[in-house]
């Protein structure tokens, strides 16, 4: 699998890209399967964040971020099965079987396993609504790169994705090593170019068009500053 920016990639949307539409790779939110290139989006990514509200829901209905391992695989695998919107949009074809269980996998070459995080999004009755997947210093050392940003059909509309993007501002600010946060979104996927773009993400470059499944897709490199500005959003 390659990751470079332009180069197609393993699993839905990251570009390590992000393809977020329908399901939030979120926005575009970014990634990779079969021979696709990963948007976040970007997503993430791939990234379908795009249709999930500004509006911020009640912190509680949501554990944002929730850490998972290649042992959650079966417990995920439901998120990627009810995002058939954004697998068709991206891929064509729905996710396989095993997508959840190959998101773990999906590292660049020579990236350290470390760097690599997949956050799970909970609703108040501990069910798995979504997932959030990024890189750590990728790809350099002062990016966090969002490659999947992925929210369930049912889950959508009540501010989500703006939530966990939130959370996540708080959580690598936090760490104080990143200045920068870059996703991918597919060309084709507006509504995740509006989402992200109305996040304060702007346009860097257009990556080369890849093959993702059985479609053909360009993509937007966007990016923004990191600063923890979630609590003014809040407020407002």
């Amino acid at each position: 699998m390659k990751f470079e920016l332009d180069s197609p990639i393993d699993s839905e949307p990251r570009p390590y890209d992000n393809g977020q539409a329908g399901c939030q790779n979120m926005g575009a939110c970014s990634t990779r399967r079969g021979n696709g290139a990963c948007e976040a989006a970007s997503c993430c990514s791939g990234s379908l964040v795009a249709t999930a509200s500004v509006r911020h829901p009640n912190s509680a209905l949501f554990q944002m971020l929730l850490p998972l391992s290649k042992a959650d695989a079966q417990a995920l695998q439901p998120v990627f099965d009810a995002c058939v919107d954004y697998a068709m949009l991206q891929d064509g074809q729905p996710f396989q079987p095993d997508a959840a269980e190959r998101e773990f996998e999906a590292i660049p070459p020579g990236f350290p396993s470390a760097g690599k995080h997949v956050f799970g999004l909970k609703d108040s009755s501990g069910s798995l609504v979504g997932l959030l997947e990024g890189l750590a210093g990728y790809p350099s050392d002062d990016i966090w790169f969002i490659g999947l940003l992925l929210v369930v059909p049912r889950a959508r509309g009540r501010g989500v994705g703006t939530l966990a993007f939130d959370a996540l501002q708080q959580r690598i600010g936090a760490e104080g090593r990143y200045s920068t946060i870059r996703l991918a979104v597919l060309e084709e996927n507006q509504a995740a170019l509006a989402f992200w773009r109305r996040l304060g993400f702007s346009f860097l470059e257009k990556s080369p068009t890849a093959q993702f499944g059985v479609k053909f897709h360009g993509r937007h490199v966007l990016q923004r500053a990191l600063r923890d500005d979630s609590q003014v959003a809040r407020s407002t």
